[in-house]
């Protein structure tokens, strides 16, 4: 089921703490503001987010870090295979879920480790293998009998072509 792949660093109490954890938060009512395939698919993500995030240093889940959390999401989390629809949402869940630790008094910085997650939204989405966004040319092409755009008045393939 969850986290065939992941190390064996952590122990069986952090790992039982791990998904004792994402079980309330997957019952819990933040979740209900996702689409339900979104929580269904929430505990294959966010243990290994933890347990990763856990063995990057050999810390319990309430010692965390933003870099642990970090690291764990573009290698851990990004190795989960799940629908696009769940892995573009991703990082807001995690956020959500970090925030809602740090509420109940579990995580220290829950909120601010959550922020981290949401910024390194790109950096996932790149590990996960998301497809991309056509890039844009932001001006026409230059052909070669056009003026060169360096203003030296000579044309773009007599100047700075080659």
């Amino acid at each position: 089921m969850v986290g065939s792949f992941l190390t064996a660093m952590s122990g069986p109490y952090t790992r039982q703490t791990i998904e004792n954890w994402v079980a309330d938060f997957v019952g819990g009512p933040e979740l209900r503001e996702f689409e339900p395939v979104a929580q269904e698919f929430a505990p294959e993500f966010l243990v290994p987010l933890l347990l990763a995030g856990c063995d990057a240093r050999g810390v319990e889940p309430g010692e965390l870090h933003e870099d642990d959390v970090r690291g764990a999401l573009v290698t851990s989390v990004a190795a989960v295979v799940l629908p696009a629809s769940v892995r573009e949402r991703v990082p807001d869940v995690c956020a959500l879920f970090l925030a809602a630790l740090e509420r109940e008094g579990r995580l220290s910085g829950g909120r601010a480790i959550g922020l981290v997650v949401r910024a390194g939204r790109r950096q996932y989405l790149d590990a996960a293998g998301a497809p991309r966004a056509p890039v844009r040319r932001v001006a026409a092409k230059i052909s070669p009998n056009d003026p060169c755009p360096c203003g030296s008045g000579r044309k773009y393939k007599k100047c700075c072509r080659d």
